[in-house]
Formats: structure tokens, sequence, C-alpha cells
């Protein structure tokens, strides 16, 4: 039996995308199901003329950064993204 984990994806405004991944893979209420043991890699886009200000990762910030890949997934995370414009 296959178990899956959910990434929780809260973009303030602009863009989170699993990268890579089928558009689909991403549920109408942000929540990207990942099987055990699997890698998915974010893009974090701000919106027209906009910047990146902070990614947090499971409550913990990880800075300014445009991506982050969850390596290995064996629970649930979060990711949320801060823009300014």
């Amino acid at each position: 039996m296959t178990n899956f984990y959910n990434i929780v994806v809260h973009p303030v405004s602009g863009f989170i995308h699993p990268f890579g991944k089928p558009t689909s893979l991403m549920s109408d209420s942000g929540i990207v199901k990942v099987e055990e043991g699997q890698s998915v890699t974010f893009s974090i886009i701000p919106a027209t003329q906009g910047d990146i200000n902070d990614v947090i990762i499971d409550g913990s910030s990880v800075g300014s950064v445009t991506g982050y890949t969850f390596g290995n997934v064996t629970s649930d995370h979060s990711i949320t993204a801060y823009f300014s414009y």
C-alpha cells in the first residue's frame, strides 16, 4: 500500500506551482499530494512587477528563494510565500 502526504500551499499573492508536475497535481484547496519517498519542487513566482519577500517552509523562513524542493517526503508539509509590489 502506498502512502501519500499533503503539502499545503499558501501563496499570499503571486504563485507557487509544483515545477515539472501536471497542474492537476494541485487541488483547488492548494493541497499537493505526494507519494511517500518522492520529491516535489515548487517554483515561486511573484505577479508582475513584484518581489519575493520571504518563503516559509513548515513554519521556518528560508529567505526570498525562487524555488524549494521537498525531498524524500515522509510527512505533511507546508509552504507559504510572501510577496511585495
